[in-house]
């Protein structure tokens, strides 16, 4: 199921008092596509790769949003915690919080779908990462890096930004086996991160 397909279900299944603000992110952004997504009840899109005050303003513009429409509604929660005890190092739960706010409120099916998306790109983009590596395409890698940096930096990893950064400084210069390994660790990371977020 595609975005459009999940955003059409939605929009069909759900009732009006529980529809949530669905933000299309994709690399089509010409005016047949960015109609064709609003068509389908998309209320908001951004275009990849995703720039992080882009983002910003995109969630901004959902929490006035949904403030204007629903200032009566009071969500059960808007934080959100571990389902079991995990090392501190892995996630800053106060980043993911505000990420989870901004989406929505950490309790609502809005914000973990949107979280569930936002994770999926971070692994469409490390699996382009990984082809730019390997075909030694150092500027694509260098921008692609700093961009993971910052998008998993955004969601409250405290260790996974550390190796996109060390990629994009090393990269063309420090040997392809480094380069490779520190990819291999934030894949790894990331994969933990991925199924500690499923269980909350």
């Amino acid at each position: 199921m595609n975005g459009i397909e999940a955003t059409q279900r939605i929009r069909a299944d759900w009732p009006t008092s529980a529809q949530p603000y669905i933000i299309a992110v994709t690399a089509y952004t010409s005016s047949g596509s960015r109609d064709r997504l609003l068509g389908a009840g998309m209320n908001d899109i951004v275009s990849k790769p995703v720039r992080l005050d882009v983002l910003r303003a995109a969630l901004e513009r959902a929490v006035l949003e949904r403030t204007t429409q629903s200032s009566s509604i009071t969500e059960p929660s808007t934080t959100v915690h571990p389902a079991e005890p995990v090392p501190e190092a892995m996630l800053n739960w106060a980043v993911l919080d505000e990420f989870m706010a901004a989406a929505g409120g950490g309790g609502s099916a809005s914000a973990r779908l949107f979280l569930a998306m936002y994770m999926e790109d971070i692994r469409q983009y490390l699996h382009t990462l990984q082809q730019h590596i390997e075909a030694r395409e150092w500027e694509h890698v260098r921008r692609l890096a700093h961009s993971l940096a910052s998008l998993s930096g955004q969601i409250g990893a405290s260790l996974l930004p550390q190796y996109f950064y060390h990629l994009e400084k090393y990269c063309g210069t420090a040997p392809d086996a480094m380069l490779r390994g520190y990819l291999y660790q934030a894949q790894q990371e990331f994969e933990q991160i991925d199924k500690l977020l499923q269980k909350l």
